[in-house]
């Protein structure tokens, strides 16, 4: 199994409907309230935040940022496609940040999910077309995912 085909399932499984990622501050569970980041948060905050001072940066590496840094060389041109048109609903998402229902979603920190910025994006129904782009690159990735999967099991 090759470094591109892992890479590619990588980067599909973080921008598919079936991502159901969240970020949650004062979850109260058993008489305790936690903050739930969002390991699954693929840019650098700055690189998409617009220079929105609406959250409290904490400055904390993700996980999947960290690794998906410079992994550019090894990655198909489907995978950076998707990659590109994610960063860029992640940017209109915090450019935009005041006209969505953050509370409807529990957004309330700088790490939001993808599930929760695709519920929003389509809650407010603007940059429906950045989002149905993204679908697009996403079943790019999808069916070149599946021809290398045939490759396996065939």
């Amino acid at each position: 199994m090759s470094k591109e085909f892992k890479l590619d399932c990588i980067i599909w499984s973080l921008f598919s409907n079936s991502n159901q990622t969240v970020s949650m501050n004062n979850v109260f569970y058993k008489n305790k309230y936690y903050k739930i980041d969002n390991q699954f948060y693929p840019f650098y905050y700055k690189e998409v935040s617009s220079n929105n001072s609406f959250f409290d940066y904490d400055k904390e590496k993700r996980f999947v940022n960290e690794y998906l840094k410079n992994k550019e060389k090894i990655m198909t041109k489907e995978s950076l496609d998707l990659i590109n048109i994610s960063k860029e609903l992640y940017s209109f998402f915090y450019r935009n940040i005041e006209k969505f229902d953050l509370k409807k979603f529990e957004i309330s920190l700088w790490d939001a999910g993808f599930w929760q910025i695709r519920k929003s994006i389509k809650d407010a129904k603007i940059g429906l077309n950045i989002l149905e782009e993204l679908k697009l690159k996403r079943n790019i990735l999808r069916n070149n995912i599946f021809g290398e999967i045939d490759k396996f099991i065939s």
